[in-house]
């Protein structure tokens, strides 16, 4: 169970995730939001996807 390795806020956002795959989304992307231009960065490959 890949919830193992999730801990703090991070478990809530993995739970949005899979719970958007669920309903349809193609991907999810957690992207920092510290760096610049985070939206362009995730968009272009960098983050954490889930498909």
């Amino acid at each position: 169970d890949f919830m193992q390795f999730a801990e703090g806020r991070m478990k809530k956002k993995v739970m949005g995730a899979v719970e958007a795959i669920s309903e349809g989304v193609q991907r999810v992307i957690f992207a920092d939001g510290r760096v610049d231009e985070p939206v362009s960065r995730a968009l272009a490959g960098d983050g954490t996807q889930i498909c």
